[in-house]
């Protein structure tokens, strides 16, 4: 029976060899990357009522959970925040998969007059 290395080299250059196979058989399996949370939002000042529209530029990201510092908050992966006081908002998102979570923040981020 021949005999084959499997190597494995993930995206981040993570490599793995699992030794000895035969030839014949497939060997499958996940590799998780630890998600980065990032995201952008559009308008980030106005008058109010100001409906703010954020969008997810996370990566490897499954969950989602916002804060948008006026006391409300979403598990929606793009949602729209209507702020309806004047002040200055810090907006929180924190992502998670399977291999971790990662949490952006970005401080007076949305400004209401």
């Amino acid at each position: 029976m021949k005999r084959e290395t499997l190597k494995i080299e993930g995206r981040n250059g993570i490599k793995v060899n699992s030794g000895f196979y035969p030839t014949p058989d497939i060997y499958m399996g996940t590799v998780s990357y630890l998600p980065v949370a990032a995201f952008t939002a559009s308008p980030t000042s106005g008058k109010a009522p100001l409906i703010v529209k954020f969008t997810d530029k996370s990566t490897d990201a499954y969950y989602y959970s916002w804060n948008f510092g006026d006391k409300t908050t979403s598990k929606d992966q793009n949602p729209v925040c209507k702020y309806t006081k004047a002040g200055k908002y810090t907006v929180t998102l924190t992502v998670k998969n399977a291999a971790g979570s990662n949490t952006a923040r970005k401080t007076n981020y949305i400004t209401v007059k």
